[in-house]
């Protein structure tokens, strides 16, 4: 497979981001991925990173007030699993593996910067880490590291050129 560089620019990635993006708000609007309303925030080509906002809403808050593990997941899932996505060449790419370390509650009205790094693509597998960061003082919140694997096909046995962007 040839270098991330070599496939995209690092504008295209963002464009490519902010499609993918919109695409999952506009198109899956009862899906988890619309529902915990992420935003794009940045990208930055020399450390081939992306970072998304999602607010803590009300909904996602757990018995303690402050946003629920399995949202948080969710929120690095998207993240990380975006980029895996579009550094694939826009291939379907699952979620093989996802591990999350939480360190700090995140509270309700406050946001979650979640940034995901490519660490290492291959043939078949993407490797990303993330980082989940309080907008509110900047500190980090929660990490993860992930793997994704480069499908051929969708679940459905297409060959994922309608899923393509």
């Amino acid at each position: 497979m040839k270098h991330v560089g070599e496939l995209f620019t690092g504008d295209q990635i963002e464009m490519l981001l902010k499609k993918s993006l919109k695409i999952l708000l506009e198109e899956k609007k009862d899906a988890t991925t619309a529902m915990l309303k992420p935003k794009f925030y940045s990208y930055d080509p020399e450390t081939r990173s992306s970072t998304l906002e999602f607010p803590v809403l009300e909904w996602e808050l757990n018995g303690n007030k402050v946003m629920h593990g399995g949202n948080i997941a969710s929120a690095f899932d998207v993240s990380l699993g975006m980029l895996a996505n579009v550094v694939s060449n826009n291939h379907f790419a699952p979620t093989t593996n996802l591990s999350i370390n939480y360190i700090k509650p995140i509270h309700f009205e406050d946001s979650l910067l979640v940034t995901a790094k490519l660490t290492s693509i291959g043939h078949k597998l993407i490797t990303l880490s993330g980082e989940g960061r309080l907008k509110s003082s900047g500190k980090i919140a929660a990490t993860a590291m992930a793997t994704y694997t480069i499908a051929a096909k969708l679940p459905d046995g297409s060959d994922g050129s309608s899923y393509r962007l």
